[in-house]
């Protein structure tokens, strides 16, 4: 390593230092989406914990972990510094809104912006790696936070509409796996059938249904993948597999 004509340069991250950046980008883009969305107040909470989570793996590269509260001492000239800061301001802009105070859920992506805007400049004044030394490099790591943190939001989404409105919703409406399995289901030759003279209407098979689906209905949708879990619940044993060529149209089963 050495100065002057020949600085030095770094040939390595270290997963802390990259953690500050990931968590960071991925929690700011997250309240930015959120608050697009109007999604609930929690999601900002799971933003705000995300960019503290990072900030926390920087704190632990540290080799005197003290000396990081030296970081609040120079906004004029440092952007770790004016990260610092406008991550305490976003910490308390999430607060607030959480607790109702108005405009506060404005404010909170706004500083998030402002936060990943500060990583790309810390980025871009870093000494040791000259690739980074190149202006566009910080719309890229503001484009890449929010990238990341509308994964997350849309991995929120899918857990939201799993939990609360639909079993198997990845796997029935956005999983091209699904999708394919689902495509392939139209033309398979074994198929659930009901013996309706067996079935008492007693609909234990709906809940073991892994796709929410009804096997006492008969002529199952194609996401069905005869799993034989309403089979195995069917006790009057109503419910059988039969082999058979696939429906036709203005044909029967």
């Amino acid at each position: 390593m050495s100065f002057g004509p020949n600085p030095w340069q770094q040939r390595h991250w270290d997963w802390r230092a990259a953690g500050n950046f990931i968590c960071g980008g991925a929690g700011s883009g997250l309240i930015v989406c959120a608050a697009l969305s109007a999604a609930p107040l929690g999601w900002l909470l799971a933003g705000a914990a995300l960019v503290g989570i990072g900030l926390s793996s920087v704190w632990l590269e540290i080799g005197r972990p003290w000396r990081a509260l030296h970081v609040v001492l120079n906004p004029r000239t440092s952007w770790m510094t004016r990260e610092a800061m406008v991550a305490l301001a976003l910490f308390a802009a999430v607060g607030a809104a959480w607790l109702g105070v108005p405009l506060a859920d404005a404010a909170a992506p706004l500083l998030a912006l402002g936060f990943v805007f500060c990583q790309g400049r810390m980025l871009r004044a870093a000494k040791g790696i000259p690739a980074w030394r190149e202006p566009r490099i910080v719309p890229l790591i503001v484009a890449t936070g929010f990238a990341e943190g509308a994964g997350a939001w849309l991995l929120l989404v899918v857990v939201a509409f799993e939990v609360f409105v639909s079993r198997r919703f990845w796997c029935r409406y956005v999983c091209p796996g699904g999708a394919l399995y689902s495509l392939l289901g139209r033309f398979r030759l074994v198929r659930l059938d009901v013996v309706e003279s067996s079935c008492t209407s007693c609909e234990k098979c709906e809940p073991v249904c892994e796709f929410g689906l009804d096997p006492s209905k008969g002529h199952l949708p194609m996401e069905c993948n005869n799993c034989g879990l309403c089979i195995r619940a069917c006790a009057p044993r109503a419910l059988i597999f039969k082999l058979g060529l696939p429906a036709v149209s203005g044909s029967g089963a």
